[in-house]
């Protein structure tokens, strides 16, 4: 004899697209930013003390560092540390594929690009505009200047919070070159 009737649960967790199904937001969180890119020339990243100067809307933030990155007493680098207002990392540059390791899952692998490196700025906010300038050993690198036009994003879809504001640029490091009297562009 078999046991009583299974009884088939149906617990609904809100799904999008069901009509009459409550809507699910997922909790993937955003900021409101300007964000750039930065790669280095063909003579490749400039080594030395770096100084990035970014005004935003009037105000600036100022962050330094050295490249090649200081490490760790753990071996990992030591990163720009800057300010709240401005992140900047540094980093190898990566190209990345996707593949199909089965049936409806994709992966994506990213490998180092010799001798490119990213350098990431992320400025809070919105500003309307931002200037962006980078010295290394005193001379200028990058000397940017941009009008921001801002996405809005929905990381959990239409109709979830939250809604940011992003935009972009992408630059790139002047080359330097060692002459008789020291560091030139």
């Amino acid at each position: 004899m078999l046991g009583p009737p299974l009884l088939a649960t149906i617990i609904n967790f809100g799904c999008k697209g069901i009509p009459g199904a409550a809507k699910a937001c997922t909790l993937i969180g955003c900021e409101d930013a300007f964000n750039a890119t930065v790669t280095n020339g063909p003579s490749g990243f400039p080594v030395g003390p770096h100084q990035i100067d970014v005004t935003a809307d009037g105000v600036t933030i100022s962050c330094t560092f050295t490249f090649p990155l200081p490490k760790l007493a753990d071996g990992a680098d030591s990163g720009p540390q800057c300010p709240p207002g401005l992140m900047v990392s540094v980093g190898p540059a990566v190209a990345c594929t996707q593949f199909q390791p089965g049936p409806g899952a994709v992966g994506e692998r990213c490998d180092p690009i010799a001798g490119k490196t990213t350098e990431m700025l992320d400025v809070s906010g919105t500003p309307a505009r931002v200037r962006v300038r980078q010295t290394t050993n005193g001379v200028v690198v990058l000397d940017e200047s941009v009008t921001p036009v801002y996405a809005s994003n929905q990381p959990n879809g239409p109709g979830c919070d939250p809604i940011c504001h992003q935009a972009g640029a992408e630059w790139t490091l002047a080359d330097l070159t060692v002459g008789d009297g020291g560091l030139e562009q």
